[in-house]
């Protein structure tokens, strides 16, 4: 039993440090999002805050003994787990909608720039006959 208790005490505490390094990742992620997805990226970093903080009470609880709380902790736990979930899955489909418009806008301004640079092709390609056809006729 003693065993248990220590290895969940060190896999929650790994969890802690990849929760740690997930938060310290998405602080970063936070500043290059778009404006009007920062707010709900900044829901998901204090989502991540709230693990941590229930990890640590994890630990501590199963340090001290004091396992009263343990059930109530986990539950809330589990109920914002699923609540994280949704909000991950909401912002990945209005990220991917995002992408798909930004797509979208990118393929029409790359066409027009297709478009001119044929069009600008065109006319070096005129002005190129036009200066050789001047040169022609001064020589005659």
């Amino acid at each position: 039993m003693v065993i248990l208790h220590y290895l969940s005490i060190s896999l929650v505490c790994i969890g802690a440090l990849t929760m740690a390094i997930a938060i310290w990742t998405s602080l970063k992620i936070n500043k290059t999002v778009a404006p009007e997805l920062r707010g709900k990226w900044s829901l998901v970093t204090r989502f991540m805050g709230f693990f941590l903080v229930g990890y640590c009470a994890f630990i501590v609880i199963k340090l001290t003994g004091v396992d009263y709380f343990l059930e109530l902790i986990t539950t809330l736990i589990f109920l914002c787990g699923a609540l994280f979930v949704l909000l991950i899955i909401n912002l990945s489909r209005e990220t991917i909608d995002q992408l798909d418009r930004n797509r979208t806008v990118i393929a029409s301004v790359n066409e027009n720039l297709r478009a001119t640079t044929l069009d600008l092709a065109e006319k070096i390609e005129e002005r190129i006959q036009t200066e050789e056809e001047l040169r022609q006729s001064k020589t005659i």
